[in-house]
């Protein structure tokens, strides 16, 4: 059956197989709040669908966030995405995020994905400094023999500056090395559409302490804006250690908010940083 290029609605997948790259950073915090911020976004659901028998992580999403997060064992992954196709193929205001499991799994789910007819994707590949090129290739070529049109976004996770220069330099799996000639320019064969630049931020840490999601301590932040921030940081003064930990989340959301609204994003036509 021939496949109809028509963009039916916004999936995200999120696939990497090597663990530890930042793909539940980036699936579960990072993705949900810039999609969410967003503000054509602002009243639409965002479902994640993480497939992963491993991962026993839990995060916190409000009731006002319309975030809403389920896992789901590998092995169930083709027949979960066969009884939900139809309601989110038909959805016009709803985001999925498909948080695919790591090692072999990544490419059950991607086949389980494409079994079920849920291509023209943008699919989201987390990777720090230094990983090996030849296995983001092959998942660059997996992910394109099933999925032709697939939009491919790299997340440069971890990135120690937000320069230019020194991103290069540090993710040579992607752009080369001039001086070593067998470290090639890959921005070709990775097939890339966009890159994004996550900044080194310990976001783990945080969450546990505020429990709470990203995208709902960038809106306390704002909340806490609106008001004259002095006089709420003088009732946070009478509160103790409570205060200290608002005082702190306070920050915290400041940060997250100025690197959700600079994102740099790096499009490969233009052929430089």
């Amino acid at each position: 059956m021939k496949k109809i290029t028509k963009k039916l609605l916004p999936i995200y997948v999120v696939a990497q197989p090597k663990g530890g790259v930042g793909k539940t950073t980036v699936a579960q915090q990072v993705l949900p709040a810039v999609l969410k911020i967003n503000p054509e976004n602002a009243n639409k659901k965002i479902v994640i669908f993480e497939f992963d028998d491993n991962n026993n992580k839990r995060f916190n999403y409000s009731t006002e966030s319309n975030i809403i997060n389920t896992t789901f064992k590998i092995n169930n992954a083709d027949n979960i995405l066969e009884g939900l196709s139809l309601d989110i193929l038909s959805a016009d205001d709803l985001i999925v995020i498909v948080d695919c499991g790591g090692s072999g799994d990544a490419h059950k789910v991607l086949e389980a994905l494409n079994n079920n007819d849920f291509y023209d994707c943008h699919y989201c590949i987390p990777t720090l400094a230094g990983d090996d090129p030849q296995s983001l290739i092959a998942l660059a070529q997996k992910i394109k023999d099933l999925d032709p049109n697939g939009e491919m976004n790299y997340f440069l996770n971890k990135c120690k500056e937000l320069n230019g220069n020194t991103i290069t330099e540090d993710f040579w799996q992607i752009y080369g090395d001039k001086e070593l000639e067998e470290l090639t320019d890959n921005t070709e064969i990775l097939m890339i559409d966009n890159v994004y630049y996550v900044p080194e931020i310990n976001i783990f840490s945080k969450l546990a302490m505020f429990q709470k999601s990203i995208y709902d301590i960038v809106q306390e932040t704002n909340a806490f804006e609106s008001k004259d921030i002095r006089e709420v940081k003088l009732e946070w003064s009478k509160l103790g250690e409570e205060g200290r930990k608002l005082n702190s989340m306070y920050k915290f959301g400041k940060i997250c908010r100025t690197g959700f609204n600079n994102f740099l994003k790096y499009n490969k036509l233009e052929k430089g940083i």
